[in-house]
């Protein structure tokens, strides 16, 4: 089912070839391994654009509102509501394309996390306390603009701010955890599958570290989709080994691939951006303060300096 899978079952329904593969380096044949390479890219490349173009969802939604967008573009009525969409377009692309570049790379990508979102979720917070509400904007040159009026901004409309960004980074940090998946997933259907989990077994690793990897192995062959669920929900650095053993025990794409997008865009980053609300709000810092001045006043003084400053810098940007 979606939920529970057999990988036993599963692996016996794969061919297992009884040949040894030719080691390959980068440093000892550097033509033939980025000739195979790009040969493997543009293949999967043409895979993946002939699939999309004939999906359903391709063909029976995204093709016609692009007609109607382009269509529409020279009705002067509707050039409002496009500029509306492009806009949208372009936040959720942007958040979504950052997200990406976070979980892509088996470790290696960027920590846009760290660089944009969480920035991101503490600006907003921070505008919205400064202001007094959510009724706020930021200038071309980034400054911020308060406007009139406005109830003072609460918890949930602080992180309904700032949700849909969230949304869509955690949605492509999902996305960037599928070619670690499908790469092994691959190995093991051509019957390459031997050495795949080595790593495992690594001397380098301690024997709590080895536990621990074993432990998660075990979870994913006997809880499937709830384990990788609970593996996505919380900031795991050894996720792409939890991707390559889903793809080894040939778990099914949608299961995986489902569990992560739950545990990435719907409940790790919003926990995450919960907890940053909380940390970075004004009341929370001042009780923070307050605490730090009965131990070193002249501490207090100093950090409370530094929150006006910045406080005074953002207002004035």
């Amino acid at each position: 089912s979606f939920f529970r899978y057999s990988p036993t079952s599963q692996m016996a329904q794969v061919p297992m070839v009884p040949r040894r593969r030719q080691p390959l380096r980068l440093y000892t044949a550097p033509l033939l391994t980025l000739r195979l390479f790009l040969s493997a890219m543009l293949q999967w490349v043409q895979q993946g654009l002939g699939y999309a173009a004939s999906h359903p969802l391709t063909v029976w939604a995204l093709v016609p509102l692009f007609g109607l967008y382009v269509c529409g573009l020279p009705v002067a009525p509707l050039q409002p509501y496009w500029g509306w969409v492009e806009a949208r377009a372009h936040f959720a692309l942007w958040w979504f394309g950052l997200g990406v570049l976070s979980s892509i790379g088996l470790g290696t990508g960027m920590h846009t996390g760290l660089l944009f979102l969480f920035p991101h979720i503490i600006g907003v917070s921070h505008s919205a306390q400064v202001c007094g509400s959510m009724n706020f904007t930021t200038g071309p040159d980034g400054e911020l603009l308060c406007g009139e009026g406005g109830h003072p901004a609460t918890f949930l409309q602080i992180f309904r701010g700032v949700f849909w960004a969230c949304f869509f980074w955690g949605a492509g940090t999902a996305i960037g955890e599928i070619p670690p998946f499908l790469f092994t997933r691959a190995a093991t259907l051509a019957g390459e599958s031997e050495g795949q989990l080595e790593a495992l077994d690594s001397s380098k690793d301690s024997s709590v570290v080895k536990s621990m990897k074993h432990w998660m192995v075990s979870c994913l062959q006997r809880y499937g989709f709830w384990a990788v669920l609970l593996f996505s929900a919380w900031p795991n650095m050894a996720f792409d080994m939890c991707g390559m053993a889903c793809g080894h025990f040939l778990m099914p794409f949608w299961t995986f691939f489902g569990a992560t997008f739950l545990g990435k865009a719907l409940i790790k980053v919003n926990v995450q951006a919960a907890l940053i609300i909380l940390v970075f709000h004004m009341d929370y810092l001042a009780a923070v303060l307050a605490r730090i001045e009965r131990l070193s006043p002249r501490l207090a003084a100093v950090l409370q300096q530094v929150v006006e400053t910045q406080k005074e810098k953002l207002l004035a940007r």
